[in-house]
């Protein structure tokens, strides 16, 4: 966290744990650091020493004993990883789904799809894509509204 902010010049009230891996033992220790959103998908993995992983169950909103909320993520944009014909379609698919549901979109993606230190085509061709899926998301919804896991975190705190 503190490199976070030396780097970037503030403090990010949100947090993405690697992999969607998550042990609620850290909850505390990073609610200490300022952190008031735990980014993730509707399952987090939690390792357990010489035994299987617990999967536990979020949504959005969710609040944990330290008062974090949950950001789940919704709309999975990953063309590094999947087939990249129908992600379009897919992912508006899964923007209609969340905003017929009253929910805010939240995309999934990872740096590995913007990258083009080992492939250029890879970002170039990435960024195409997320520019066409954004393009026709402005289209279809004129008065959607683009923020931050801070900002959506405060709209969702603002709402309660």
């Amino acid at each position: 966290m503190e490199l976070f902010e030396k780097l970037f010049g503030y403090k990010s009230s949100s947090i993405i744990p690697p992999n969607y891996t998550w042990s609620n033992d850290y909850n505390e220790s990073i609610s200490n650091k300022g952190v008031k959103y735990i980014q993730g998908m509707r399952k987090m993995r939690e390792p357990v020493p010489n035994d299987k992983p617990i999967y536990g169950s979020r949504y959005l909103g969710m609040r944990n004993e330290n008062g974090q909320k949950a950001l789940v993520r919704n709309v999975a944009f990953e063309p590094s990883l999947s087939n990249t014909t129908a992600l379009t379609n897919k992912c508006l698919s899964e923007i209609a789904i969340a905003f017929r549901m009253n929910k805010p979109a939240i995309i999934c993606s990872h740096r590995i799809n913007f990258v083009g230190f080992i492939d250029e085509r890879n970002r170039d061709n990435n960024l195409k894509l997320l520019q066409d899926i954004l393009t026709k998301a402005i289209q279809r919804w004129p008065d959607i509204e683009f923020m931050t896991s801070d900002e959506l975190g405060k709209t969702i705190d603002n709402e309660n």
